[in-house]
């Protein structure tokens, strides 16, 4: 079998992280090739790396941010928190234990910043998280209550770990 042939197969296969490992394996020099179990241990490795990156860019995808926002681009100097207080929250320990995080102050002072560099940092490690303004949730859950269809957004927030909302206080 060629590798072209190969290559074509693995992508029918949806095996696209073996595929470009295979590329890069078969196109070694031969005094350079690996034996067999390290062979088909970095094309499983290059596989699980594949899916993990496709997989995050669809719950970043679902979770619906309106913004890419990290730590890195957070200020400290300006805001009212202990960067240590905000980094040991970014570890997602809440989460796993199920607990509210609510963050209080004025306008500008990097809420929802912090709020999105929490949830896009769960979604990278493994987590479902659904962010919502909350006007625009109200607006979802009265459209459904207009089409007859009450509590299927409640359904699906039932499947995700971590559900941010934002702009509490412009609520209606």
């Amino acid at each position: 079998m060629h590798s072209a042939e190969i290559h074509t197969r693995l992508k029918a296969l949806k095996l696209f992280g073996m595929a470009a490992q295979c590329d890069e394996l078969l196109h070694q020099p031969s005094r350079h090739t690996p034996p067999p179990e390290v062979w088909l241990q970095r094309m499983i490795e290059a596989e699980e790396a594949e899916r993990k990156s496709r997989s995050i860019r669809y719950q970043m995808g679902i979770a619906k941010f309106p913004l890419a926002r990290d730590l890195d681009g957070f200020s400290f100097d300006d805001a009212p928190l202990e960067q240590a207080d905000i980094d040991r929250l970014h570890q997602g320990p809440f989460l796993e234990q199920a607990h509210n995080l609510l963050f209080v102050g004025g306008t500008g002072t990097g809420k929802t910043h912090l709020a999105i560099a929490i949830g896009r940092h769960a979604v990278r490690q493994g987590k479902r998280v659904r962010f919502f303004s909350v006007v625009d949730l109200v607006n979802l859950l009265e459209q459904e209550k207009i089409t007859g269809r009450s509590g299927q957004l409640t359904n699906r927030l039932l499947n995700v770990d971590a559900v941010i909302l934002d702009e509490l206080g412009y609520l209606p």
